[in-house]
């Protein structure tokens, strides 16, 4: 997860990826949006994008995406065909959607848990680096 945070961290916009098998990562993206003039550039998609160009599809299939925003209906199709097993996002919609336009995030790791599974659940939140009235919850 904290690869997917320096990815967001690169991006035209707060939204990084890796996407990692058996303990190697595979590949990674950040949002090109801006960058490339292609709405469709989101962190997940550069990401797959480039393993699919580099790797192929096969290896895509059981492998753990890690995403510093929960995935979009675009994305989550993707990563649907693609085969992918395990998506781990730090924010959540709701918590990306408070955030405010007139504030750049800042991503920072805030605590890990294990699930009953043994599996590492990651959890960050996009926190605004300056704050406006508007921003007051």
């Amino acid at each position: 997860m904290r690869m997917a945070l320096e990815e967001a961290r690169q991006g035209d916009y707060a939204f990084g990826c890796v996407i990692a098998r058996d303990n190697e990562v595979i590949a990674r993206g950040h949002n090109l949006g801006k960058t490339n003039d292609d709405p469709t550039a989101h962190g997940e998609m550069v990401a797959i994008r480039r393993c699919l160009a580099d790797r192929g599809s096969a290896v895509l299939r059981g492998a753990t995406l890690y995403t510093s925003g929960e995935p979009c209906v675009m994305c989550m199709g993707a990563i649907v065909w693609c085969g992918i097993g395990r998506v781990v996002f730090a924010a959540s919609v709701p918590q990306i959607g408070r955030q405010s336009a007139s504030a750049t995030p800042s991503l920072r790791l805030l605590r890990c848990r294990y699930s009953k599974s043994r599996t590492i659940l990651w959890y960050a939140w996009m926190m605004p680096m300056r704050r406006t009235r508007s921003d007051a919850c």
